[in-house]
């Protein structure tokens, strides 16, 4: 995959916790440019998004490729 740049949005989200409670917090939205995507990226990006779940302490990630979200 070729990685073209990416942009960041600090923006005011609204999720609901397992528990069912609706909850909001700041957080910061990233779009990455890529070009030809393959299977081994995709499984990439999971990692990264399964990492930042840990390290942010956070219920779930999410990340979209193609308009396809992606909840880890």
């Amino acid at each position: 995959a070729t990685f073209g740049g990416a942009s960041v949005s600090e923006i005011l989200g609204f999720f609901q916790h397992a528990s069912g409670a609706i909850a909001t917090e700041q957080v910061s939205v990233v779009w990455s440019f890529v070009a030809d995507i393959d299977e081994g990226t995709r499984a990439m990006l999971e990692a990264k998004a399964s990492e930042l779940k840990a390290t942010l302490s956070q219920e779930s990630v999410m990340f979209t490729i193609d308009g396809e979200a992606f909840f880890v």
